[in-house]
């Protein structure tokens, strides 16, 4: 029986949790992290595997960039539960065909960003096969309880950070043209914030006693916030107006692209994926708050619906109704 990948996981976690869930968890399989109480307090975990020919191209991305990338991956999965990452393990699985200097290069670029945030990198493991592979565990720590999916209410607002959309429509020049001075300065900065995503630790730590429930942006954010929806057993409503789009993406989709149509404009925001940006709802009492968190982090904070009772994501352009299913988020099967 074929299945997609989170239905998969579900059934995964039918299995794994046959046996009941210890005490000491409070945040089980099914979130951004895994959470625990421990002596000290809060510990999170989460892990991520990227592959080269599914999350990147050897021949596209350099070494650096894909240590770069593959690290900010898994801090934003403690970024989006108001979390401080600590310790790494990474492991690698190498083609006979790599040289020293390439897997150098990749540790140079993943040791960049952990050095940014504190993040020591405590041990791993080595293998050979086939396909270049970097899987890494982060744990991390949290004050309190973990900000997660499942806990938004009808009435909360949701924002999003930054702007979304970049990432994949770089992605799409980067494969196309690569790399270097043959890029215009719209295609460079498209290009590096697929390759260079933010990091949204800081923000994570000072929404998470505001905010209800968040996500991080990996999958697209209609994929990312109905699995808000499905967590918290709500419905949401987005007014596509109001998702945050970067100058430079507006730009280039008018110009080269030559998209004109609702639907081709906003296909990279909601279904490109891999921003990174944090999806977050927050009470309708808390929104002036959000305001003054965006105005010192100086990071766009844009409200752009709002959590239903409906069990029903619907998607609105000026109130005119949009068929969601034109927007389909990143699946691995």
């Amino acid at each position: 029986m074929k299945v997609d990948e989170f239905t998969l996981i579900e059934y995964i976690k039918e299995i794994t949790d046959s046996y009941g869930i210890p005490k000491d968890v409070i945040v089980p399989n099914g979130d951004d992290c895994f959470g625990f109480v421990n002596k000290e307090g809060i510990s999170i975990m989460t892990t991520d595997t990227v592959i080269d020919g599914i999350h990147f191209l050897k021949e596209k991305f350099s070494p650096y960039d894909i240590g770069i990338k593959s690290a900010i991956a898994n801090i934003s999965d403690i970024a989006s539960m108001g979390g401080i990452p600590k310790y790494a393990l990474v492991s690698l699985i190498i083609p006979q065909y790599f040289d020293l200097d390439f897997i150098l290069d990749l540790y140079r670029g993943m040791v960049q960003v952990f050095i940014g945030q504190s993040v020591y990198i405590g041990g791993g493991n080595i293998s050979k096969g086939r396909d270049l592979t970097i899987s890494i565990t982060i744990f991390g720590e949290v004050d309190k309880k973990p900000l997660t999916r499942s806990n938004a209410k009808p009435g909360d607002r949701i924002f999003v950070s930054g702007f979304v959309g970049d990432s994949s429509l770089g992605l799409e020049i980067l494969l196309k043209q690569g790399k270097g001075p043959q890029l215009s300065e719209i295609e460079s900065y498209l290009v590096s914030r697929h390759v260079l995503p933010p990091i949204r630790v800081e923000l994570g730590l000072r929404i998470r006693n505001i905010a209800t429930s968040c996500i991080d942006i990996s999958d697209g954010l209609i994929q990312d916030i109905s699995h808000i929806m499905k967590a918290s057993k709500v419905g949401a409503k987005i007014s596509l107006e109001k998702i945050p789009t970067s100058e430079q993406y507006s730009i280039y989709i008018s110009r080269e692209k030559r998209y004109n149509s609702l639907v081709d404009f906003f296909k990279y925001p909601l279904s490109g994926g891999e921003d990174y940006e944090l999806i977050f709802t927050v009470p309708p009492n808390k929104v002036e708050e959000i305001g003054k968190i965006s105005s010192e982090l100086s990071i766009p904070l844009s409200e752009i619906g709002e959590i239903t009772e409906s069990n029903e994501l619907e998607l609105f352009y000026f109130n005119e109704k949009i068929d969601k299913v034109r927007y389909q988020g990143w699946k691995h099967f």
